[in-house]
């Protein structure tokens, strides 16, 4: 197994895997472990570890399917029977650069992926945050697409959350159209119009969640650890039909950026 590549600042020390998905396999800040590590790489679930890409799309696609142009296209139901969080987490990624500071990455969409592109995340670190850009790009044609980050954070961190709405469930998991005010906890669910933006907090040390992405998909099931993820759209929004359908093209890439930015809890 390759080793991981590396980068930090006075702050940040991150870890990141170009074969395990181009993710993100461990951050500290300040000695501190954020993100759940894995153990054994190879034989772990590549969607429970890290910092992963989600793309071309994020979240639950609905039985593994969706319809654009009268074409429908079917993929493998790794969260049957619908499948969940694109292609890109588990497959290797190419670097393009490599320094001390910030890494980029590339990864070729390939069947069953039906349309021609490609994602590019650049991970870099400075004195105050940690950056990250994802897009999607096509190579020919017109073609909807999502992406999104998948964080798992550790449970010594504490979340902060404070928004307007989320979208309603259904009986299959998948979340709709109809907006609610948000429920209790455990979540995971979808929410969107941030009052403020999401903060982690380990009592000594404080950083606030910043994106572009219109919504935030946040897990709190779990006993170890929580995820909160900011996509550019809803799960589910692939279909021509789905009113936050987006497309990309040759001319226009699908963009967003999240930052980890830092502040002591004294601050």
């Amino acid at each position: 197994m390759l080793p991981d590549l590396n980068i930090s600042s006075p702050i940040f020390s991150v870890g990141v895997s170009p074969q395990h998905g181009g993710r993100m396999t461990r951050a500290e800040v300040n000695g501190h472990p954020l993100l759940v590590e894995s153990a054994s790489r190879e034989s772990d679930a590549p969607t429970a570890w890290g910092n992963y890409v989600m793309a071309p799309w994020a979240g639950r696609l609905r039985n593994a399917t969706f319809t654009h142009r009268n074409n429908k296209h079917v993929f493998v139901a790794n969260d049957s029977p619908h499948a969940i969080h694109g292609l890109a987490f588990s497959d290797a990624w190419s670097v393009v650069e490599h320094s001390t500071a910030s890494i980029t990455l590339r990864y070729d969409f390939v069947s069953p992926w039906p349309f021609n592109g490609w994602c590019e995340h650049t991970i870099s670190v400075d004195q105050h945050e940690i950056i990250c850009t994802l897009s999607v790009n096509s190579s020919g044609g017109t073609w909807p697409a999502l992406l999104g980050w998948h964080p798992w954070f550790l449970k010594t961190w504490k979340l902060q959350t404070d928004f307007d709405t989320m979208l309603r469930r259904d009986s299959d998991n998948i979340v709709g159209t109809i907006a609610i005010p948000p429920t209790q906890q455990p979540w995971d669910d979808c929410f969107m119009q941030a009052r403020s933006a999401p903060t982690l907090s380990n009592g000594h040390d404080r950083l606030t969640l910043q994106s572009d992405c219109s919504h935030w998909m946040i897990y709190t099931q779990p006993e170890h650890a929580f995820c909160i993820e900011p996509m550019s759209g809803p799960p589910n929004s692939l279909d021509d039909v789905h009113p936050n359908q987006i497309l990309v093209s040759t001319t226009q890439p699908l963009q967003r950026t999240l930052r980890f930015v830092y502040t002591t809890d004294a601050d």
